[in-house]
């Protein structure tokens, strides 16, 4: 889905830190990178411990994103679940399709509440993205 370079190469660049446990106090981490030399060391040092390298966060946030599209929920998940809990084919298929198809109210339900204007946008830019993760087979 959404993501800048691909899963070997962020995990490439992953590979250089270590990785570290759950902290609740620092959750969006889950490498650490080496320590920075002080500004009193050689610039040619510190170029060689990689201070100036690209940020680590930057590639901790692509596999964030790699991860998160790894779990989006599709029309084949809840057909599954359909399945296993005993659910006719016909029957899935009639409960599904109010959600696949656009609901010609719900822009006007949206305009009318009241959320203020960028909300109302990101609550339906929400609504029309996960409609479409639905259309995905």
């Amino acid at each position: 889905m959404v993501g800048i370079q691909s899963r070997e190469f962020i995990e490439e660049k992953l590979s250089h830190l270590s990785p570290i446990k759950y902290n609740r106090f620092q959750w969006w981490r889950n490498y650490d990178s080496k320590s920075e030399l002080t500004k009193y060391h050689p610039l040619l040092q510190r170029i060689r411990n990689g201070d100036f390298d690209f940020s680590h966060y930057y590639w901790q946030a692509q596999n964030a994103i790699i991860q998160l599209n790894d779990n989006i929920i599709n029309k084949n998940d809840f057909e599954e679940f359909g399945r296993r809990i005993g659910v006719s084919e016909n029957r899935i298929e009639k409960l599904m399709a109010p959600y696949m198809e656009k609901q010609p109210f719900m822009e006007v339900f949206i305009g009318r509440s009241f959320l203020s204007d960028a909300n109302k946008r990101g609550y339906l830019m929400m609504y029309q993205t996960k409609r479409n993760y639905l259309m995905e087979e």
